[in-house]
């Protein structure tokens, strides 16, 4: 059976919670809560600009050719 600490109505401090040897100083941390956010973020925007990207290279002239020239290289491989 698990026993968790109860909750508490302190906000975490600038120091680390986790154990230390005896007599070491506490570890400084950094509150990274909006980290999460911020990568969804940047990885939402690069995907956006890759699809945007993409979209414009294959309604191209020169997609729409490619597209083509793969669709008939790919039917002239198949047996019927």
């Amino acid at each position: 059976m698990h026993h968790f600490a109860p909750a508490t109505d302190q906000t975490p401090t600038a120091t680390s919670e986790l154990p230390t040897a005896p007599g070491a100083a506490p570890v400084a941390t950094r509150d990274e809560a909006g980290m999460s956010t911020a990568e969804y973020c940047v990885g939402t925007v690069s995907a956006c600009g890759f699809g945007g990207l993409l979209y414009s290279l294959l309604t191209s002239d020169f997609g729409q050719n490619l597209i083509q020239s793969i669709f008939d290289k790919v039917t002239s491989l198949l047996p019927f």
